[in-house]
C-alpha cells in the first residue's frame, strides 16, 4: 500500500493514502538519539556535493534510485531529502526530480537529492515528465510520430499506454 511520509515536531509517521498511521515510523530510540537535526546529519552523511549538486553515494534500489534505510524499512533518498530539508510531502502528491526535465539534465540522474531540484507534484505529471512512461513523448522508439493516425490507446495501467500503428502493421508483415 502507498506511504506518505511525514515529519511531524521530531517524528517522522507514514500514513497510507487512507490517512491511517502505517508500522514505519521512526521509533522512539531513533528519535531520542537522533532527532531531526542528527537525522539530517546521518543523511547528509550518505551526500556527496559537486558544484551544488547533492549526489546520494548511500544505498542504491530498484530503478537506480537512492535508498535510505531508517527504522528497519527503506524509504526513497530523495522523498527523504525533501522531507528533512523542505518540508511535508503534501496529500496526493509524490516528489519528482525536477532537475531530470531540464536541458541538460541533472548530471546525478535518479541519485540526486538536492532539495531545490525536488517538486511535488501529482502522479499524473511525474508520469508525465518520465522518460520511461513517456507521456511526452513525440515519437515511438523506431521514430514514427505519434499521431491521432497512427497512435492506438491500449488499456493498461492507470492512464493507459500508445502504441504505434506503424510499428504494428510492420510487426504483423514479419510475422504473417
Amino acid at each position: 500500500m502507498p506511504l506518505a511520509i511525514v515529519a511531524n515536531g521530531d517524528d517522522f509517521v507514514a500514513l497510507n493514502l487512507q490517512g491511517q498511521e502505517s508500522i514505519c515510523r521512526i521509533d522512539p530510540h531513533y528519535r531520542h538519539r537522533w532527532g531531526i537535526d542528527g537525522l539530517k546529519e546521518r543523511f547528509l552523511r550518505r551526500v556527496e556535493i559537486i558544484h551544488g549538486t547533492w549526489f546520494w553515494r548511500g544505498s542504491v534500489g530498484a530503478g537506480d534510485y537512492g535508498l535510505w534505510h531508517l527504522n528497519g524499512r527503506s524509504i526513497s533518498a530523495h522523498r527523504c531529502a525533501f522531507i528533512l530539508f523542505v518540508g511535508d510531502v503534501p496529500d496526493g502528491k509524490e516528489i519528482d526530480h525536477a532537475c531530470m526535465n531540464e536541458r541538460p539534465p541533472c548530471p546525478a540522474g535518479r541519485l540526486c537529492v538536492t532539495p531545490d531540484d525536488l517538486e511535488p507534484v501529482t502522479r499524473k505529471v511525474n508520469l508525465y515528465r518520465s522518460p520511461i512512461y513517456g507521456a511526452n513523448k513525440t515519437h515511438c522508439l523506431r521514430g514514427h510520430e505519434y499521431t491521432p493516425e497512427n497512435t492506438r490507446r491500449r488499456l493498461g495501467g492507470k492512464y493507459g499506454l500508445r502504441a504505434c500503428k506503424e510499428c504494428e502493421r510492420q510487426r504483423e508483415r514479419a510475422h504473417a
